[in-house]
Parts: structure tokens; C-alpha cells; sequence
């Protein structure tokens, strides 16, 4: 519906004003009127600031040009200007205004736009818009999967591209236990993480002639083993990548000897199945297909001295799938004598003894996780590189798990001995002893962990935290997520993240993760204000207390 509405005189306006009247702003210039939005739609500067040339008026502060007759932005990465309507009558001035709340996808563009300029005001405005209008996170997720792979095309086809499609999904992820308030927050860093400027390339078909399963997998791992990439990518799009059986084949392969040096390559697979059961469609496969090969069909340096033995030991050991029984699950201090041990082979003989005895896959895995989470904890401020590795393993026990819930077969027991393999290179990392800490739910103070965490007081924010968790968990997740999401995360970091909550409320000993993440998070922001002091003054620079 519309309506004219008086809002001015004529005789109120001089040559080349510009007033807010009435919610517009109302430019007189060269004896013609013109009416517009009174803020501009980038970041909501005052129009009645900017200039009018040629039909064209310029926002006074970025410099954005909007066409006067339609409010079409020249710069394209931005909303339209409102343009109003506007007549005169009896020396009065009358505008027509619109009342149209109905919904349209014009976030879609800017959304993309925004990602392939890196303009994060202009991301969170969108995706602020996206969230008022009660947009499904998995459309959301969608386009932006979209615009992230574009942009891989161009920047990195490797396994950075399936990094930054994780990062949208684990950020949407966060943002469900968040209120609405804060969830641009979450959004904001994985589309962040994502964007940069697109690229293009010419399709890749199917095969024209249909070819049977056998024949699929047997291609496949032939172009695995070449380093092709693009061949990978077409025999792929050739399958039907629904199939679940595929997905098997391309996880055993994933996990096989030559790979055992390198466990990305089996979380990259991992990622992206899970992303595309998430979205529970096929209209993303070109997406997935693309990455998955990217990163099977890459080319890489010769195995190291340890991953040659394993290679040896996994070519001439069998591994066969059998019954796990109902036994008690190995204890992390016998992952970790196992550990100590002097080379991969002894590891990987032991690791068979248990598979042998009945150990289920996923309760090593699980006692797995605790090992690492206990070297987690244990790390403390300026560690470096440390911290990647230290993650790693939680990070590629929790995707190994729920791939051994959604698939069987023989890759289970090929995922052990990847997630073996990564423990026995990081075990410079050893610690084992069982969390001996206590929490008081008595003492839970968020506000205080905001504090202490903003002040880089690790002991302090660790200890608020471990009694919050102790008091309500659902309340705990939101404060903690969102104390969390307020920093500038980086991928590795949201990922870790991401697998720390999913740890907590999957085991029984959940403190070493929590803390953990704690200690690294404020590592990582006390390295930035260390950082920002350097270039730009003490400052910058934050008091902490050592751990």
C-alpha cells in the first residue's frame, strides 16, 4: 500500500539545500527536487551530507554513487537507495512512500558481493538482514558455500578451500547456541575466513558413457595415484555421489597406506561428507567433488622415514574387520606407554593386539581424544606452532568418529592406524595424567570469566569457567560460545572449537578441553595485542597472569 504525504513548503528550501525531513532527506537543486532514504544504505551515514552531480548523488563519507532516478548503486556491492516519489501541490511538497515488508533475495547478491570484496561492514550488514528476516542457516550456508568456492578457484585449489567451507559451517554451528543478538558475531568470522575475490573455469562433464562401479573405483584410484586432480573431479561427477558406497570407497582410499602420512587428507574427505550430509541435498556435489579431488590429487613430497615403515607394516599386515566385544576400553595411559615406544611399527603392532582382542574402533578413538585433550591442557602461553598440532589430534578424532558412525567396512580399522600414525609424530607432545582440578557450581561467575578472559588471566577465567559448566551446561555453552565468538578467530582455532564442545558433552573427563581452549584462545589474542603493541604502541599491549 502507499499514500502521498504532505511533508515540507517549497518556500522552506533554498538552492542547493539538503534537509532530513520526515524520515527522507530532500535535495533542491537547480530548481528540481529529489528525494532519497536519509541514510546511506552502506553504513548508514547522513545523505543530506552527500553532493548531487549529474544525476548522480555521492555519499559523503565512502564515496558510494547512487542513481537518483532509480537509487541503483554504482558501485554494486551495496543495497539501492530508496528513491522517493515526490510531487507539488498548493506550494506544498508531497512524497509517496511504499509499506512493503515483503521478503526478497536480495541478500543473496550482496552477500556474495560482500565476500568477493572482503568488505566485512557490508557482510554484517547482510548477514544481520538475514537473521531479522529469519533466513534458514542452510540457505545461508548455501550461497555462501557457493561464493567461498569461487573465490578457492582462484586463490587455492587445495585443502585451504574445504578450510574455508568448514569455517562457514562450524560458525553457523556456534551461532545455535547463541542468542540472536550475537550471532552476527559467529557468521561474520567464517564468511570472513571465506572471501576474497572469485574465480572461473570451465565446467568439468561426466563421463559420456556410463561405467560400472568396479570400473569407477579402480579409475579412481588410479588418478589418485597420478596426482590428477582434474581426472579425480570427472570420475567423480561420472558416479552417482549420493551413493553411499562411494563415499566408502573414497574413505578407504583416503586412509590407505600411501596416505598414512598425512591425515589431512582423510579430514578434508570427512569434512566434506559431513558438510554434504548436513545440507542433505545434492546441489552442492560439483562443490564437494571439486574439493575432494583437489586435495587426493595433489602432489606430494616423499615419505619420511617413519611413514615409510608404516607404509611397510600396513602393506604386509591384513586388516580385517571383526566383532569388538564388550571389554574394558584401553586406558589413555596405555595409549600413551604405547606411544613411547621406539618406533611406528611397535606402535602399530599394539594398536593390532587391541583391534585382535576386541577394542571397538570407536573406543579408541574416544581414549584417543582424552590423550590429547590431556596434551592440550597441559600447554601453556607462547607455544607456537604447538598449538596446531596439539589441536589436531581432538580435531581428527572427532571427524574419524562420526565417520565410523555413518560408514562400516574396512576403512574403520585404516582410520586407527592414520590417527596412530599422527600420535606417534606429535608425541614430543606426551602428557597423561588425569584432570585433577576441582569445580565449585557454587562459584559460577560468567561476568567474571568475561573479565578475567578480556584481561588475559588465564588461571582466573580457566577456574570461572570449569564452575560454570559444573552448574548448568546448556547455560555454560551460550556464555562460553559467546565470550568465544567475540574474538577474531582464526580457522584452526574455530575448528578446535567447535571439536571442544563436542568432546565436552561426548566424555566423561571434559575439563582438559575446556581448558585447553581457554589457554589458547588467550595465547592467541595476548600474540595479536603483542602484535599491535610492536606496530603501534604499548598501547595495545595487556597485562597477563602465567599459567
Amino acid at each position: 500500500m502507499s499514500e502521498w504525504k504532505e511533508i515540507a513548503k517549497v518556500n522552506e528550501f533554498s538552492n542547493g539545500s539538503a534537509r532530513n525531513i520526515a524520515g527522507v532527506t530532500v535535495f533542491y537543486v537547480n530548481d528540481k527536487f529529489y528525494i532519497t532514504g536519509a541514510r546511506c544504505p552502506h553504513m548508514g551515514y547522513p545523505m543530506s551530507k552527500g553532493t548531487i552531480r549529474n544525476g548522480i548523488v555521492t555519499c559523503a563519507w565512502h564515496k558510494w554513487d547512487f542513481d537518483l532516478k532509480h537509487g541503483g548503486c554504482y558501485r554494486g556491492a551495496c543495497d539501492d537507495l530508496p528513491v522517493y516519489e515526490h510531487k507539488i501541490e498548493n506550494d506544498a511538497l508531497f512524497i509517496k512512500k511504499t509499506n512493503d515488508s515483503a521478503k526478497n533475495d536480495n541478500w543473496k547478491r550482496l552477500l556474495r558481493e560482500s565476500m568477493m570484496q572482503g568488505d566485512r561492514f557490508l557482510l554484517a550488514k547482510v548477514i544481520a538482514q538475514t537473521i531479522h528476516d529469519d533466513v534458514a542457516l542452510e540457505e545461508f550456508n548455501c550461497e555462501a558455500f557457493q561464493q567461498a568456492f569461487e573465490h578457492a578457484i582462484r586463490a587455492h585449489q587445495s585443502m585451504q578451500g574445504i578450510r574455508e567451507l568448514h569455517a562457514i559451517q562450524v560458525c553457523s554451528d556456534l551461532s545455535t547456541f547463541i542468542p540472536d543478538k550475537e550471532k552476527v558475531s559467529a557468521l561474520l568470522q567464517g564468511c570472513s575466513i571465506a572471501s576474497g575475490p572469485s574465480g572461473f573455469r570451465t565446467d568439468v562433464v561426466p563421463l559420456p558413457d556410463a561405467n560400472d562401479a568396479q570400473r569407477l573405483q579402480d579409475m579412481l584410484a588410479f588418478y589418485t595415484s597420478e596426482s590428477s586432480a582434474l581426472g579425480i573431479e570427472r570420475i567423480l561427477l561420472s558416479s552417482n555421489f549420493s551413493d553411499h558406497a562411494l563415499h566408502e570407497q573414497l574413505l578407504s582410499l583416503a586412509t590407505s597406506a600411501q596416505f598414512i602420512h598425512h591425515a589431512e587428507i582423510v579430514m578434508g574427505l570427512a569434512i566434506c561428507l559431513d558438510l554434504r550430509d548436513q545440507l542433505g541435498s545434492d546441489r552442492l556435489d560439483h562443490i564437494f567433488a571439486a574439493e575432494i579431488a583437489w586435495i587426493m590429487g595433489a602432489t606430494r613430497p616423499q615419505a619420511n622415514a617413519d611413514a615409510q615403515e608404516a607404509m611397510a607394516w600396513l602393506q604386509e599386515h591384513q586388516v580385517t574387520a571383526s566383532n569388538a566385544k564388550d571389554i574394558d576400553a584401553v586406558e589413555p595411559d596405555a595409549i600413551a606407554d604405547c606411544l613411547d615406544k621406539g618406533s611406528v611399527v611397535a606402535v602399530f603392532d599394539q594398536v593390532a593386539a587391541w583391534l585382535d582382542a576386541g577394542h571397538s574402533v570407536e573406543s579408541l578413538i574416544d581414549r584417543a581424544s582424552l590423550l590429547c585433550a590431556r596434551r592440550f591442557a597441559r600447554l601453556s602461553l607462547n607455544n607456537g606452532g604447538l598449538w596446531r598440532d596439539a589441536t589436531r589430534g581432538i580435531r581428527l578424532c572427532v571427524l574419524l568418529r562420526k565417520m565410523c558412525k555413518l560408514y562400516t567396512g574396512v576403512f574403520q580399522k585404516q582410520a586407527v592406524f592414520i590417527l596412530f600414525f599422527h600420535l606417534f609424530e606429535s608425541r614430543w607432545l606426551q602428557h597423561r595424567e588425569a584432570w585433577d582440578g576441582s569445580e565449585d557450581a557454587s562459584k559460577a561467575d560468567w561476568k567474571g570469566f568475561a573479565e578475567s578472559f578480556d584481561a588475559l588471566q588465564v588461571r582466573q577465567a580457566r577456574q570461572y569457567a570449569l564452575d560454570g559448566f559444573c552448574a548448568d551446561q546448556q547455560q555454560a555453552l551460550s556464555e562460553f560460545v559467546g565470550q568465544m565468538v567475540r574474538d577474531d578467530l582464526n580457522y584452526e582455532q574455530l575448528a578446535c572449537l567447535k571439536a571442544v564442545l563436542e568432546e565436552i558433552q561426548h566424555q566423561d573427563e571434559w575439563q582438559p578441553y575446556l581448558v585447553g581452549m581457554i589457554t589458547y584462545a588467550i595465547d592467541q589474542r595476548s600474540s595479536r595485542n603483542n602484535l599491535a603493541a610492536a606496530q603501534f604502541g604499548n598501547s595495545f599491549q595487556h597485562d597477563h597472569a602465567s599459567t
